[in-house]
């Protein structure tokens, strides 16, 4: 539906308090609309006005991507919080979209290639 959210409930597990996690929202749509979709995280719980700094709302490759580092994690584990909220909004058009969650390395060693991504 145009302007509708759509809300995913990520359980964190003590694995997902170790590792960085990034999620990767794909716009599957065939147009390239930068603005097609927004992207939010939230901790805990979804605030009503469901404001939150850490979205993504503006793509030019379709892929939107939040992250959330393991020291953020584990302080939302020493605040009794181990639910993250992820939703997605689109815009006035309808939009097919794939999610993917993955963890990337916290600890880096000399020497040894990881695979992640740097976010400003």
């Amino acid at each position: 539906q145009p302007h509708s959210w759509i809300d995913f409930k990520v359980k964190l597990t003590d694995e997902d308090k170790q590792e960085n996690i990034v999620f990767e929202v794909k716009d599957l749509s065939e147009q390239i609309n930068p603005t097609s979709l927004s992207v939010h995280l939230f901790t805990g719980a979804i605030p009503v006005d469901r404001y939150t700094e850490n979205r993504a709302d503006f793509s030019i490759s379709s892929t939107y991507a939040l992250f959330r580092n393991y020291i953020n994690l584990l302080e939302l584990s020493k605040d009794g919080l181990d639910t993250l909220y992820l939703s997605v909004k689109c815009a006035a058009e309808p939009v097919s979209f794939r999610i993917l969650g993955e963890h990337v390395k916290a600890e880096l060693e000399n020497h040894k290639p990881v695979r992640g991504e740097v976010c400003p």
